[in-house]
């Protein structure tokens, strides 16, 4: 599995354009698990443990529809994704002009 994110960024002021990478390559187990559905259940189920967490002063109670964009909802799961070798390796380049 591989999953390639680039984003161009140009900024308003005099900081130089920049280009943001972000990759995830993942390999199957032989005979075990594939990639996609590693990717996809323990996303899942970092997700139900943290609406399922009691609250408390570092996890705010969550109600309602929560999107995984929601601060607490990534903080609390990327970590832990990352012990499972889910994390994406991120790069960052300035972008020269070629003109």
């Amino acid at each position: 599995m591989l999953m390639e994110h680039t984003v161009g960024v140009a900024y308003a002021d005099s900081r130089p354009a920049k280009t943001l990478s972000s990759s995830l390559v993942g390999f199957g187990a032989r005979g075990g698990d594939s990639a996609m559905s590693r990717s996809v259940g323990l996303t899942a189920a970092m997700g139900v443990h943290r609406v399922m967490a009691p609250p408390s002063v570092a996890l705010p109670p969550l109600a309602g529809v929560v999107r995984p964009t929601e601060r607490s909802v990534w903080e609390y799961c990327l970590p832990r994704l990352g012990e499972e070798g889910l994390r994406f390796q991120e790069n960052e380049e300035e972008s020269y002009d070629t003109e």
